[in-house]
C-alpha cells in the first residue's frame, strides 16, 4: 500500500497551487463586484392621474404596439376628467 502514499512535497505543492488559485479567483470576483460601473438609469417623467409628475425607469414601462394618436389622447383626457 505504499504506492497510495503521496510524498509530502506534492501535498504542499498542491496546497500552494490551490491557495494561489483561490486567492486569484477571489480577487477576480471582488474586482468585478467593486469596480463594475453601473449603467446610468434611463428615466422619463410621467404625469399621474392625480396630476403629480413622477420619474419612472424606462425598463418598468411596457412597450406599446403603436403610438397613441392625438384624438385618442384627447378622448381619454375628457373621459377621465373629474368634474
Amino acid at each position: 500500500m505504499e504506492f497510495l502514499k503521496v510524498p509530502k512535497s506534492n501535498v504542499s505543492r498542491r496546497k500552494f497551487f490551490g491557495a494561489t488559485a483561490f486567492i486569484i479567483g477571489s480577487f477576480a470576483i471582488l474586482k468585478r463586484k467593486l469596480f463594475v460601473k453601473n449603467a446610468p438609469v434611463k428615466t422619463t417623467k410621467l404625469l399621474t392621474r392625480d396630476g403629480k409628475l413622477v420619474e419612472v425607469d424606462l425598463k418598468k414601462i411596457p412597450k406599446g404596439k403603436r403610438p397613441v394618436t392625438n384624438s385618442e389622447l384627447a378622448s381619454w383626457v375628457w373621459k377621465n376628467q373629474k368634474l
